[in-house]
């Protein structure tokens, strides 16, 4: 799905092996790294299983089979259905005596076959010897296995009183993908977060007028918009900033494809706005509203969260001032916005400075130093808030 993806995990089978599925019916459910989606039977038959549910397997593997009525799977296919169930045969085999002897497989009033001394340690223990592994010659059970069992019994409240209380969410799916990718961004990157308070009390002022003009066609114009506007002109100044590194190679993109980092329950997904230095600030809020809506309703397709060359996240309807964001490998750079707070400034008069209210945002700016160092990073977030707090640049023809 998309040149740059290199392996998926199939979360979840959407119909049972051995079931009868139609051409279109949507057969499992996959996760990669961008999107999560449904992917489709290609004809009709009878469906196989070929890989159990949250598996991560390459781009291109082959994970389930479609059959004809009375078809035989071949014979490295029919292995691989065998190995689907393998987790189940393994969790099984795990009930197995850790003695490493015979599992006690007796039927009730049948004589168990024990050494006097296992006998008379099991009375005084009130150990069931039916229940007890045998290590012994012809399946007798030794003084030994007795006392294995009753250190077993002894260890099972402790286990128990020691286990964590609470619920469990399974680590896995879009969660499991992002802590990896995160994790891997850390792991791999020199970054560095600077941070610069803007004054965008005009911007605001703009945003308003425009979001209330009746040609503005049902758009919201928020703040963010105004940010990522004003983060695509800079990026077109800066190109570093909106590079990756591959290899022994940085390269510099022919577009500015800002990602708008959207919360969902599960995570985070970043859907694109593709040429954003190129579009009117009517055009990214319209974009980024309806690829908010499909974010949520999850019918994102695969181009409209690939090719992103930097993104802009917000924490600001949750109070949050300043934070420190995660670079979204392979990008090199991602901003931060916290919240637009109301504050009381100076403000240069005839007769003496004045006491005016400005609204501010702090923007944090967290960047990949093996690519950009603080000084042009600095110099970016400083026409980033040069734009902001001329927004006549942000509005161009409108």
């Amino acid at each position: 799905m998309g040149m740059t993806m290199t392996e998926g995990t199939l979360a979840q089978w959407l119909a049972p092996d051995g079931a009868h599925v139609e051409k279109g019916q949507p057969i499992f459910k996959m996760l990669t790294e961008k999107i999560n989606t449904e992917v489709e039977a290609e004809a009709s038959g009878i469906l196989r299983h070929l890989v159990p549910e949250d598996t991560t397997v390459s781009a291109g593997a082959v994970v389930g089979s479609l059959l004809a009525e009375g078809e035989e799977l071949p014979s490295d296919l029919a292995r691989m259905a065998a190995a689907a169930t393998a987790p189940v045969a393994a969790a099984a085999a795990t009930l197995v005596a850790p003695s490493g002897g015979t599992a006690p497989a007796r039927a009730p009033g049948e004589f168990v076959r024990a050494s006097p001394l296992a006998r008379r340690l099991a009375e005084e223990a009130g150990i069931d010897l039916s229940q007890v592994a045998a290590t012994g010659p012809g399946g007798r059970i030794l003084q030994e296995d007795v006392e294995r069992a009753i250190a077993a019994r002894r260890q099972a409240p402790a286990a128990a009183a020691a286990a964590p209380s609470g619920r469990t969410i399974p680590f896995k799916g879009v969660r499991r993908t992002i802590a990896q990718r995160m994790h891997e961004s850390l792991q791999t990157m020199a970054q560095l977060t600077i941070t610069m308070e803007v004054d965008v009390t005009e911007a605001g002022r703009v945003c308003r007028e425009l979001s209330a003009r009746e040609q503005a066609g049902g758009a919201n114009v928020t703040y963010t918009h105004a940010i990522v506007k004003a983060a695509a002109l800079a990026l077109a100044e800066h190109p570093r900033l909106n590079s990756t590194l591959e290899g022994d190679v940085i390269r510099l993109p022919d577009e500015v494809n800002v990602g708008v980092a959207v919360a969902l329950d599960e995570g985070l997904i970043v859907p694109v706005v593709r040429d954003a230095d190129r579009k009117s600030l009517r055009q990214i809020a319209v974009e980024a509203r309806e690829l908010s809506e499909k974010a949520r309703q999850g019918t994102l397709s695969v181009d409209e969260v690939t090719a992103g060359t930097f993104t802009v996240t917000t924490l600001g309807m949750y109070d949050v001032d300043i934070f420190t964001p995660i670079v979204n490998p392979p990008q090199c750079a991602i901003l931060g916005v916290g919240r637009v707070k109301e504050v009381p400034a100076f403000v240069a008069g005839g007769e003496g400075d004045r006491v005016v209210r400005r609204s501010v945002v702090n923007l944090s700016l967290s960047f990949d130093h093996r690519v950009v160092d603080g000084a042009p990073a600095a110099e970016f977030l400083r026409r980033v808030k040069y734009y902001l707090e001329q927004p006549a640049l942000l509005v161009g023809e409108e």
